[in-house]
């Protein structure tokens, strides 16, 4: 035990920091993503719906409900903020894995090996 903390004990609260912070920034991807691709594919359905900007498009052509909170549209900082934390939670995990025992790994969650949003 390193500053008497069990390495299991360590390892498992660092890998539900890391899923918090995965799920929030997950989230922060997908909206990212939805709203990217309602701009490409339609964008004057985009533009009406999201910001109430009335476009040359009638009503019934507007397609599917396409309308996102742009007041949540992350700006560079938050990004920068949202991705450095999210990347430290998973070097933590990391070096907490590899502070335990291998014969004290069984029945634990492996650790992702890397950042990734789905």
């Amino acid at each position: 035990m390193v500053d008497g903390i069990d390495p299991v004990r360590r390892y498992l609260e660092a890998l539900r920091a890391y899923e918090a912070i995965n799920d929030a920034a997950n989230k922060t991807v997908r909206f990212i993503v939805s709203a990217s691709h309602d701009i490409s594919m339609n964008t004057a359905a985009f533009i009406q719906k999201s910001f109430g900007i009335a476009t040359q498009v009638p009503k019934w052509a507007l397609g599917k409900e396409v309308k996102h909170d742009m007041s949540a549209w992350p700006d560079a900082e938050k990004l920068r903020d949202l991705f450095t934390t999210w990347n430290a939670a998973l070097t933590a995990v990391l070096e907490a894995w590899h502070k335990i025992p291998e014969v004290d790994r069984a029945g634990l969650k492996y650790p992702p090996s890397h950042l990734s949003a789905h």
